[in-house]
């Protein structure tokens, strides 16, 4: 989860300034939107292609500032999914069935 998002940004905001330097790295991004405000919540949730985008993904933003809300003092964050989280939750339903044909 990528935590901190300034809440003006949009889905379409953030896809492109994380395509800046990580486009075709990610096959998915989830940006929660509040119902009244129709602002986003601060936070996502993305999906890589593989692990090692994610690390890279992660060191170049952990830390860094929003270039697209000069405003924000905000800096990027991410918290992680649990470790004690069975793998097999964690894949996909596609990379389930590759994962059962390797067994």
């Amino acid at each position: 989860m990528m935590r901190n998002i300034p809440n003006q940004y949009t889905r379409e905001k953030l896809i492109s300034e994380i395509n800046e330097t990580h486009e075709g790295t990610f096959y998915s991004i989830h940006l929660p939107i509040d119902s009244t405000s129709k602002l986003n919540k601060g936070y996502s949730f993305m999906d890589f292609h593989h692990p090692l985008f994610l690390v890279d993904f992660y060191k170049t933003y952990n830390g860094c500032s929003w270039k697209q809300a000069a405003k924000s003092t905000k800096k990027i964050q991410f918290s992680l999914g649990k470790r004690d989280k069975p793998l097999q939750r964690q894949l996909t339903p596609v990379e389930r069935k590759n994962s059962a044909k390797l067994k």
